[in-house]
């Protein structure tokens, strides 16, 4: 009886987890083109209005702080995000398959609003949309449950 009802349990977290992820892509997709739409456009929009010069010496130290700070940000998120969704939900095949096919179709959707936003392409741009890919990605990572190594 205490066997069946743990798998009870986990087939019920499973079904859980999915319908939780669906809420926290939502959630995601919502803050992310919040994000673009108030924050990271305006600092692009600023970025290139820069000299040539200006943007090169921003690049190479600007860059370095700012992947630092996304990073440390994102690594945050991530403990507090990893141990919320692994304290609850189970991580087994079914909800690790669904967390990954959950971020790559997020993923896919914000990264096309990202390339639909772009009007004019040069070599920064793409340099800030490969970064803006990589956010976009990272965010959605963290919503894939995974089992503690050991």
């Amino acid at each position: 009886m205490d066997e069946s009802f743990r798998k009870l349990r986990e087939v019920l977290l499973s079904v859980a987890y999915v319908l939780a992820s669906i809420l926290f892509n939502a959630l995601t997709y919502v803050f992310v083109i919040w994000l673009l739409d108030n924050i990271i456009l305006d600092g692009f929009n600023w970025f290139n209005s820069l000299a040539t010069w200006s943007k090169i010496v921003l690049f190479i130290i600007g860059v370095r702080l700012l992947l630092f700070l996304i990073f440390d940000l994102a690594l945050s998120a991530n403990t507090v995000l990893f141990g919320f969704i692994n304290f609850i939900f189970p991580a087994n095949t079914f909800t690790t398959t669904i967390g990954i096919i959950a971020c790559i179709i997020n993923s896919i959707l914000l990264i096309t609003e990202v390339f639909n936003i772009i009007n004019s392409w040069h070599f920064w741009v793409i340099i800030e949309v490969i970064f803006t890919s990589m956010f976009i990605i990272s965010m959605n990572l963290l919503l894939i449950p995974r089992k503690y190594q050991h």
